[in-house]
């Protein structure tokens, strides 16, 4: 049974059969590779064929040109939303779903249970030369082209501190921050887990259960106060906890 919203991350590369939904319109059906280790979410269609559902991507920019052909870029044809129509018997047949809700583990606070794989927890990364005391001053700095205003996040006495400045909106964010900084996440949680020993095997034991970021703030890197957030450092985590597996 496939329950909508649950994260899939496939081990093997993914062959997808797909109809892209554009707002001109459909393509006709075409096939492309999903790379190993790469996270999206289901739920259901609404095509009447009941053998479709609708994925979205995680890392939807790496497969852009893969996807949208130059043709249909020159057109100015424009995705809506980025969801993908895949076949329902090749997602239950190609990449399985082993999570539980029940079981989820569900992790935000320092002071509680997990909360070692909070961006807050006092895990220093080196990253570009630098020391960072936790991930979320390396974060918070990366918004930033000003580098003395990111020498300043990086000094910050605190995690809040490293996000509060963060916030401020007296300095322009870098223009493209929006489409790099899933990568910089990623940069930071696996130096993070590469660093420290006695958390990468605190991950692995984790098993495959689902991690879940239960920020009441974050609806992107969390799941937000109503619980619907995407959950994106929760499947990082994921991903990291696969590739640690497979190392």
């Amino acid at each position: 049974m496939i329950i909508p919203g649950t994260t899939f991350i496939n081990q093997e590369p993914l062959f997808l059969q797909v109809l892209i939904h554009f707002d001109k319109g459909y393509l006709a059906p075409f096939e492309f590779e999903l790379s190993p280790l790469e996270e999206f979410k289901i739920s259901l269609g609404n095509q009447p064929e009941a053998e479709y559902l609708v994925i979205q991507l995680m890392n939807e920019g790496q497969y852009e040109s893969q996807i949208v052909p130059r043709e249909i870029q020159r057109e100015g044809y424009l995705l809506n939303h980025w969801q993908v129509s895949a076949l329902r018997d090749q997602i239950v047949a190609d990449c399985e779903s082993t999570f539980d809700f029940s079981e989820a583990i569900y992790f935000y606070a320092q002071n509680e249970a997990y909360g070692e794989f909070s961006n807050f927890a006092g895990f220093g990364v080196e990253l570009g030369g630098k020391f960072y005391p936790t991930i979320e001053h390396y974060y918070q700095a990366q918004k930033f082209e000003n580098e003395a205003y990111n020498e300043k996040i990086r000094q910050a006495a605190t995690p809040k501190e490293a996000a509060d400045l963060g916030k401020t909106r007296e300095l322009p964010l870098r223009a493209n921050w929006d489409s790099v900084k899933s990568d910089i996440m990623w940069q930071a949680v696996q130096q993070k887990f590469h660093s420290h020993y006695d958390l990468a095997q605190m991950l692995l034991e984790t098993d495959q259960k689902l991690l879940i970021e239960n920020s009441p703030y974050d609806e992107y890197w969390g799941i937000g106060s109503a619980g619907q957030g995407h959950n994106h450092l929760g499947t990082l985590l994921m991903r990291m906890r696969n590739q640690l597996k497979q190392s």
